[in-house]
């Protein structure tokens, strides 16, 4: 006589079952997820701003060179050398504005901001960053938007 082992398994019921919860779940898992809200994309802009300021300050001391802050029309702000060996860029979203003081070309030596400054970007909800650079201090303070 031989006997036989029988192995645990799924039935065809079981697996329906199985299947039919999993994919509710994750179709109500979906139904709440929520794209990026435009505050959101706003503040991780101008956090990557900041931490382009904050490298270009670092590269300006580490290598004792100027870093020119150049904010273009379309959106962007480019972080460089004059000889262009190091550079940043970084994208805003379409409902930031550049406030009138960043639109001069700005200068980082040896870490320092020349002169001290108010770097304000504009949403289109009535509320703006400002970022502040202190003179001989380059690194920045932000006010986030309201």
């Amino acid at each position: 006589m031989t006997k036989r082992i029988l192995l645990p398994a799924f039935t065809l019921i079981e697996m329906t079952l199985t299947l039919f919860i999993l994919s509710s779940l994750l179709l109500i898992g979906s139904h709440y997820y929520r794209t990026p809200s435009p505050k959101l994309s706003e503040e991780l802009a101008v956090l990557a701003y900041k931490r382009a300021w904050d490298s270009a300050v670092n590269y300006s001391v580490t290598h004792q060179t100027v870093v020119y802050v150049k904010y273009n029309p379309d959106k962007t702000v480019c972080f460089e050398t004059q000889k262009c060996n190091w550079q940043r860029v970084v994208q805003f979203p379409d409902s930031i504005t550049f406030g009138s003081n960043a639109t001069f070309l700005a200068s980082i030596v040896d870490g320092k901001s020349k002169k001290p400054m108010t770097i304000v970007f504009l949403n289109n909800r009535g509320g703006d960053y400002k970022l502040t650079a202190q003179l001989y201090w380059g690194r920045l303070n932000v006010k986030s938007a309201s």
